[in-house]
């Protein structure tokens, strides 16, 4: 957290994080035109300084940062500078019906790599740099067609004017820090070293070090980088690309990719997720701002665009049927990994030292089990690469559902026939064996809501 670093003299050496990067587990994400996040918001509006937006283009038009998220494509407003107030779930469970006949599918990924930007990240970025360049070498080895965009896990000002003493970063055309006047963007696509905002395997080719150049150009610990959301960033990128390439998002994905999000954060949604009991005051972290606003006190809650199902609901909205889907996070997995951590948890920006607590991802890691993707530990003490063992061309191996299933509600049939030879782990049913191209599926489960 940018905003929640403490001076503090150094006594040692700052301990590098040896990372592990890693790709999506592939298989089919089950999306439908019916899924939508139209009016459920679970909360509208946020209070003071935490960045926000209202919702109208899916949740990032590039209104003020005092404007809270209501998750409505198109959203209606939040209010500036008022208390989030949850808003009601539909009463009961619904039915979801579903049939889809396999199609061919292409060896094909679009990534999306959302880099935790605050200031703590400056060794586990650089480990970054170096572990994608390996990453990217076993993909091409494995002939698959990828490509990727980057974006951060903050907003950006575009058009403003740069204001107070912090550092400010800017990259086509977007910047972090503090600006007066402008707009507030989420999800906004950051060109690489080759100033090109979609990464392809051609460009990789051509320049080895792309990882290594643009990685640290994305700036780290930047004034107004404390309130990392990388759910919220995923969430807007996809939206920005549906409305016409917004934010510079043109190209990032690709009709029938599968879609991997690889997230890289050392703390939570949010810092703390909204729950103030973590905050690590034993360790120097304030309360303002791990999980309060400086205006008012008042908490920074996980609001509609940071939750996990509502992520999987917009990829639903997005990216449409048969699609594949998985939110892949490389995070501090477990208290045990924090604690670990936080014994190395100085660092140095400008050539100053500085000591900032680390977080578990508890919510990044509830939106890998959702989608049925995979979580890598920070505290790894070796470079291992998940790569695309599983991918079966024509295949359909795993099917994304619109939620995770009222339990024992889901109804299989193959062909016309009932089948049990699957299995359902959070909003994901693998299928065992894999249906091949030309089958027909049918499912029939609840939604809680």
């Amino acid at each position: 957290m940018a905003q929640n670093i403490f001076k503090r003299p150094l006594t040692g050496v700052v301990t590098s994080f040896l990372l592990i990067s890693f790709l999506a587990a592939c298989g089919n994400v089950r999306f439908t035109a019916s899924s939508s996040t139209d009016g459920t918001g679970t909360t509208s509006g946020t209070g003071g300084n935490n960045p926000g937006d209202d919702g109208n283009i899916a949740g990032n038009d590039g209104g003020g940062r005092d404007d809270g998220d209501d998750g409505a494509i198109p959203g209606g407003g939040g209010t500036p500078g008022s208390t989030p107030t949850p808003t009601p779930p539909p009463s009961g469970p619904r039915t979801v019906d579903y049939n889809l006949t396999v199609p061919a599918h292409k060896n094909q990924v679009d990534f999306l790599l959302v880099i935790d930007n605050s200031a703590s990240m400056i060794a586990v970025q650089q480990k970054m740099a170096q572990s994608m360049t390996a990453l990217a070498a076993r993909m091409n080895e494995l002939q698959i067609d990828w490509q990727m965009c980057l974006t951060v896990t903050t907003d950006m000002n575009k058009g403003g004017t740069a204001t107070g003493t912090g550092t400010h970063n800017c990259r086509g055309g977007y910047c972090t820090g503090a600006y007066s006047g402008g707009s507030w963007h989420w999800g906004v696509s950051l060109p690489w070293s080759n100033n090109q905002t979609v990464l392809t395997k051609a460009a990789l080719a051509s320049n080895g070090q792309i990882f290594n150049n643009t990685i640290p150009l994305l700036g780290a610990g930047d004034s107004g980088t404390g309130d990392e959301r990388g759910v919220k960033a995923a969430y807007n990128h996809f939206a920005n690309w549906k409305s016409s390439g917004a934010n510079n998002t043109t190209g990032c994905y690709r009709q029938g990719s599968s879609v991997a999000v690889i997230l890289l954060s050392d703390e939570d949604e949010r810092s703390v997720a909204g729950n103030c009991s973590r905050v690590n005051t034993a360790l120097g972290d304030k309360e303002i701002p791990a999980c309060r606003n400086y205006n008012d006190g008042s908490i920074r809650v996980l609001e509609f665009q940071d939750m996990p199902s509502n992520l999987v609901s917009q990829a639903n909205s997005v990216f449409g049927d048969t699609a594949r889907f998985t939110f892949n996070s490389i995070i501090s997995e477990s208290e045990a990994c924090t604690k670990q951590l936080n014994e190395n948890a100085s660092f140095i920006k400008d050539g100053v030292p500085y000591y900032s607590p680390h977080y578990t991802g508890t919510v990044y890691a509830e939106a890998s089990r959702l989608t049925n993707g995979k979580v890598a530990s920070l505290c790894s003490q070796d470079l291992q690469l998940n790569l695309f063992s599983d991918v079966v061309v024509n295949k359909l191996d795993k099917l994304s559902l619109e939620c995770e299933p009222v339990a024992g509600s889901l109804k299989v049939d193959i062909g016309g026939a009932p089948t049990n030879s699957f299995s359902v782990s959070g909003a994901v049913v693998t299928f065992n064996p894999a249906l091949s191209q030309g089958q027909v599926v049918h499912l029939n489960y609840k939604c809680s809501q």
